[in-house]
C-alpha cells in the first residue's frame, strides 16, 4: 500500500474518526484511487463498501486495485460482494432492480437490456416534431412569398430531420437526468431544463407537446417493463426512480469517483442505496467537470454539499504532471502543485504551426475538435509515420447528416465545392435557429471533409470520402494516439501535444455560462494528461479550413461589385412600400433594436447573430440591410437614443466598439474589460464575467450584436485568468 500524503492521511483519520459524510476536491493526477483504497482499508469487514465509477474499465482497474492492496475485503467468490462492490452506477442500478423482484416482493425477473423500443419511440417523436416545424416553414414560406421583399428577403429554412432527432434525444436524456417528470408538477421545471441545457425545442410552440412526449415516453418505458422486463442501459438508472425501488440490502458505505459528473438522477440513485447511518465518500474535481451535456450537473458540487452536508477536504498535489507542466496548469487552476519528485518537464509552444515534434508510444495528440485529429493524421501519413488511430470516434449519425445536405448541393459541383456549401447550410442554420455545441462539431466535420477532398483529390462522391476518412483515421496499434480531449479524461501520457491550442477555449455564439465554463475546464483536463512535455500547438489552416464557427467578421464577404447589384435590385424593389405602415411590418421579419442608430446610414455594416450586414435604405427607424454573406435582405426597427429615456447603457450599445467603450480600459485587455487595471483576483474577476454574462448572454439581452459581445467577453475572460 503506498504510503499516504499527508492531505490524504486527513481524509484516511475522518473516515476512522469522523462522522457524516465527506467531499474530496481532488486535482489531476492527485492519487484519487490510492486514497479510496486507503480508506477502504481502514472500514471494519462487518461494514459493507461499495465505490462507484462511471464506466465499467475504470470499475474493474479499482476492483483490481481494491483485491491487490486488501486482499482482506475479498474472502473469495460467492462472498466478496457481502464486503466489498467496485461497480458502475448502471451496474447497481440494474442489481437493484433484480433485488427488488428477486428478494424485495418474491417475484423474481429476468432484466434483458433492449435499446430497440425506445428507438421505435424516439423515432416516432422525431417524425412528429419533424412534421410540426414543416407545418410551420410551409407558412413562413407562403408568407414570405407575399411579402414586399420577396424574392430578395431572407427566405425560412426548410426543416431538417437530424435536429428533431437530436431534440427529441436530447429531452429525453436531459429532463430524465433532471428528476423531471409530467405527472408530478411540483418537480423539475421543462421549461428551465430545456433553457438551461439549450434544447433545441421553441418553448412558446413547443413547450406542451414536449411535455405530452414525455408522458407517452414514460407511459411507454413502463409498459414495455412491465410486459417483457427489457430497459435500456440509461434506463439502468432511471428505472429505480421511476418506479420508486430501493436496494433491499444497502451498504454502510457508499464511495463516488468522479463525483463532479453526477446528475439529480445519478445522486436518486445514491439515495436508493443506503439507509439512515450510511456514510457517503465523494470524491472528485470541479475543474474537471466537461461532461454537461450528458445530463452530468454542472452544479453538483454545490449540489452536493447542500444535501448531504459533508466535510470538505482536498488534494492539491499531482502526482502525475512534471514541474513545467503543473505551472502551466496554474494559469487554470491556482492552488494545483507538484511534488517535490516529479519531473522537471517542458512546455513548448507552436504558435504558427510548424514541423510536428517527435512523438511515440505513450504519447498523445489531443483535440477538441476532430478536424485538427484529421488534419494532423494526413500529415502523418504523409510522413510515413504510426499512430493510434481515433476512427471509433467518428459519429456515423452525424456523417449520415452531412451526406443528406451535401447531395442536397448540385452534382454539376466539384466534391471541394459542394462541401463549402454544405458548410454555408450549417452557418445559416446557426444564424437563424441559434448555436449549440453539435452545430459547432457538424460545421467542423464539414470542414475537416472538404480539407480531405482537397487533399485526396480523387475522390469522386460522398461514399468516396467516407472511405477515405475511415482509412486516414484508423491508424495502427503503434505510435502516438490521437485523440479529442473528452475521450482521454483521466488517462495519462508521457508527452501531450494539443493540436488546437489557440483556439481553446472554444466558444460560439449562444453558449451558456456553464458550457463556456466546462470549456475552461476542458483545456485544464487536456494540460494535465502530460507527465513531462506539453506542447501547445497552433495548427496553420488555410481561410477556407478555419476550425469552429467564426464570427461574422472572419466570414467570406461576397465581392463589392455583386453587393451592390443586390443593393440596386432591393432599392428598386421596394421603392413604393412604405415600411412604417402596419401592413408592411407584418409582411416581413422585423428585429427590434433597442439602439444608437445615427452611424446606420447606407453603406455602414453591422452584425446581427453570426452574420454581416450592410445597410442599404433607410425610413425613420426601418433599415433596410443586405447580408453580405448571401446577399438576402433583412428588415430592422430601430429605436434611437434620443426618444429613450431610462434606458440601460446596454440597451445603446450597438457595436462591439461601444461595448468597449464602456469598460474601465478598453485598451487594456483582458484585464480592462472585466475591472480597473491592477485587480488580479480571480473571484473578483469571475464575479464581473459573470455580471456581464447577465447582461450581455443573448438568451437575456435581445441586441443583434449581443451574440459578438458576448464571445468577445468570453474570449478575454479565458485571457484574462491565464493571465492572472
Amino acid at each position: 500500500m503506498p504510503t499516504a500524503t499527508a492531505e490524504q492521511q486527513t481524509v484516511i483519520d475522518w473516515v476512522v474518526e469522523g462522522q457524516g459524510n465527506a467531499l474530496v476536491s481532488s486535482v489531476a493526477g492527485s492519487g484519487k484511487s490510492t486514497l479510496i483504497t486507503q480508506c477502504a482499508n481502514q472500514i471494519p469487514l462487518s461494514q459493507k463498501v461499495i465505490i462507484l465509477s462511471f464506466n465499467k474499465k475504470i470499475a474493474e482497474e479499482m476492483r483490481s486495485k481494491l483485491k491487490l492492496r486488501i486482499p482482506n475485503r475479498f474472502p473469495g467468490e460467492p462472498d466478496d460482494w457481502k464486503y466489498t462492490q467496485a461497480a458502475t452506477l448502471n451496474s447497481i442500478g440494474k442489481r437493484v432492480i433484480v433485488n427488488h423482484y428477486k428478494w424485495g416482493i418474491r417475484q423474481p425477473r429476468e432484466i434483458k437490456e433492449n435499446n430497440e423500443k425506445i428507438d421505435d419511440v424516439v423515432a416516432a417523436l422525431t417524425d412528429e416534431l419533424y412534421d410540426r416545424r414543416t407545418q410551420r416553414y410551409l407558412e413562413q414560406l407562403d408568407a414570405y412569398k407575399k411579402s414586399a421583399l420577396y424574392p430578395l428577403g431572407t427566405p425560412p429554412v426548410k426543416p431538417k430531420r437530424r435536429p428533431c432527432y437530436s431534440a427529441v434525444t436530447g429531452l429525453l436524456r436531459l429532463s430524465r437526468a433532471s428528476l423531471y417528470r409530467p405527472a408530478k408538477p411540483s418537480g423539475s421545471n421543462l421549461k428551465e431544463i430545456i433553457a438551461f441545457y439549450g434544447i433545441e425545442i421553441n418553448v412558446q410552440l413547443d413547450l406542451d407537446w414536449a411535455a405530452q412526449a414525455l408522458q407517452r415516453i414514460e407511459t411507454e418505458t413502463i409498459a414495455r417493463f412491465n410486459e417483457s422486463h427489457q430497459i435500456t442501459l440509461d434506463e439502468q438508472i432511471y428505472m429505480p426512480w421511476a418506479l420508486d425501488l430501493r436496494d433491499p440490502y444497502p451498504w454502510d458505505w457508499i464511495f463516488v469517483d468522479e463525483c463532479q459528473d453526477l446528475s439529480p438522477l445519478r445522486i436518486d440513485l445514491l439515495r436508493r442505496l443506503s439507509k439512515p447511518t450510511t456514510r457517503f465518500l465523494f470524491v472528485g474535481d470541479n475543474d474537471q467537470s466537461i461532461y454537461g451535456w450528458t445530463g452530468a450537473d454542472p452544479r453538483c458540487f454545490d449540489r452536493i454539499k447542500s444535501e448531504f452536508s459533508p466535510a470538505t477536504f482536498e488534494l492539491t498535489s499531482t502526482f502525475r504532471c512534471s514541474h513545467a507542466v503543473t505551472e502551466f496548469a496554474q494559469k487554470y487552476v491556482p492552488k494545483i502543485t507538484a511534488f517535490e519528485g516529479n519531473l522537471k518537464g517542458e512546455v513548448l509552444k507552436y504558435p504558427n504551426g510548424g514541423p510536428l515534434p517527435e512523438l511515440k508510444s505513450g504519447d498523445a495528440v489531443l483535440s477538441r475538435l476532430k478536424s485538427g485529429l484529421i488534419n494532423i493524421a494526413i500529415r502523418l501519413i504523409r510522413g510515413g509515420c504510426k499512430f493510434q488511430g481515433f476512427d471509433n470516434l467518428l459519429d456515423e449519425n452525424i456523417l449520415d447528416l452531412l451526406q443528406r445536405i451535401y447531395e442536397e448541393q448540385s452534382d454539376a459541383l466539384s466534391v471541394p465545392e459542394r462541401l463549402s456549401r454544405v458548410a454555408i447550410v450549417i452557418e445559416t442554420d446557426i444564424d437563424l435557429n441559434g448555436c449549440s455545441a453539435e452545430k459547432v462539431e457538424l460545421y467542423d466535420l464539414s470542414v475537416a471533409l472538404k480539407g480531405l477532398s482537397e487533399a485526396f483529390p480523387g475522390i469522386r462522391d460522398f461514399a468516396g470520402l467516407r472511405l477515405q476518412l475511415h482509412e486516414v483515421c484508423k491508424g495502427t496499434s503503434e505510435g502516438p494516439l490521437l485523440s479529442t480531449i473528452h475521450k482521454q479524461k483521466g488517462a495519462e501520457f508521457n508527452n501531450v501535444l494539443i493540436v488546437d491550442f489557440s483556439l481553446l477555449p472554444l466558444v460560439w455564439p449562444g453558449q451558456q455560462d456553464w458550457e463556456f465554463e466546462q470549456e475552461l475546464n476542458l483545456v485544464y483536463v487536456a494540460i494535465t494528461r502530460a507527465k513531462d512535455k506539453l506542447y501547445l500547438y497552433d495548427l496553420v489552416l488555410t481561410p477556407t479550413a478555419s476550425v469552429g464557427v467564426p464570427l461574422a467578421t472572419r466570414q467570406h464577404v461576397v465581392d463589392s461589385e455583386q453587393v451592390q447589384e443586390a443593393s440596386d435590385r432591393l432599392l428598386a424593389a421596394c421603392a413604393d412600400v412604405n415600411f412604417v405602415s402596419g401592413a408592411a411590418r407584418d409582411a416581413v421579419p422585423l428585429f427590434m433594436w433597442e439602439s444608437s442608430f445615427v452611424r446606420f446610414e447606407p453603406g455602414h455594416q453591422f452584425q446581427h447573430g453570426a452574420r454581416l450586414y450592410q445597410v442599404v435604405s433607410r425610413d425613420g427607424n426601418i433599415v433596410i440591410a443586405i447580408n453580405l454573406n448571401t446577399l438576402h435582405a433583412k428588415v430592422f426597427a430601430m429605436f434611437p437614443r434620443d426618444r429613450m429615456d431610462n434606458v440601460p447603457p446596454e440597451k445603446l450599445i450597438s457595436s462591439l466598439e461601444d461595448f468597449l467603450a464602456t469598460c474601465p480600459d478598453p485598451t487594456n485587455p483582458p484585464q480592462g474589460v472585466f475591472v480597473e487595471p491592477g485587480i488580479s483576483d480571480p473571484e473578483v474577476l469571475r464575479s464581473e464575467w459573470r455580471k456581464l454574462c447577465k447582461l450581455w448572454h443573448p438568451d437575456i439581452n435581445a441586441s443583434p450584436v449581443a451574440a459578438e459581445i458576448m464571445m468577445y467577453i468570453n474570449e478575454m475572460y479565458a485571457k484574462a485568468r491565464v493571465a492572472l
